[in-house]
């Protein structure tokens, strides 16, 4: 015969804490204005691309990601549509391989986003924005070292936001447009 196990006592649940962390470049890595200019025309070229296309109504985006991303670490300002989730834009995923920075063969995601032409524009606006903030106070290369002092609160928001700043700027070294 078998012993039933019997539990005493009440459960207490306590909510999750919210939020996440700093948004923070990995030790030793920095983005420079050049990398965010480029990611810019590139959605620049599809934003061209597809207003002359009339075959769907917006375009397709495909992010190509360095490595293997959980899901808190894909794009979340860029390409989000107004006021959606990016995952809600995600039409395909698949998995890539190929070498990274370090020469090792490594797997790579890619997701493709279905998007308005205009969020695609909002998110060229914010590029842009982004690299002023990187020419005119990080001297065109923004590292470690400096997201680390933005999130302590040494930031000039005379251009950006700062919130708007890390989660534009913050994540850009793991992703391709």
């Amino acid at each position: 015969m078998n012993n039933i196990l019997q539990l005493k006592g009440q459960f207490q649940k306590r909510k999750a804490p919210s939020g996440f962390g700093p948004v923070n470049l990995p030790k030793g890595k920095s983005v420079s204005v050049e990398h965010v200019l480029k990611l810019k025309k590139q959605l620049q070229d599809i934003v061209l691309f597809w207003s002359k296309e009339k075959i769907i109504k917006g375009a397709l985006v495909s992010v190509h990601y360095r490595k293997v991303v959980a899901k808190s670490n894909r794009i979340q300002i860029l390409l989000s549509e107004n006021g959606k989730h990016p995952n809600k834009s995600i039409r395909g995923s698949k998995f890539s391989e190929g070498y990274n920075e370090e020469n090792k063969w490594v797997q790579k995601h890619i997701f493709t986003y279905f998007l308005s032409i205009s969020s695609i524009q909002k998110s060229v606006a914010l590029l842009e924005k982004c690299a002023v903030v990187i020419q005119n106070f990080y001297n065109g290369n923004i590292s470690n070292e400096d997201t680390e002092n933005v999130n302590s609160g040494i930031y000039n928001d005379s251009i950006m936001k700062k919130i708007l700043f890390e989660n534009t700027c913050g994540l850009f070294l793991c992703r391709k447009i």
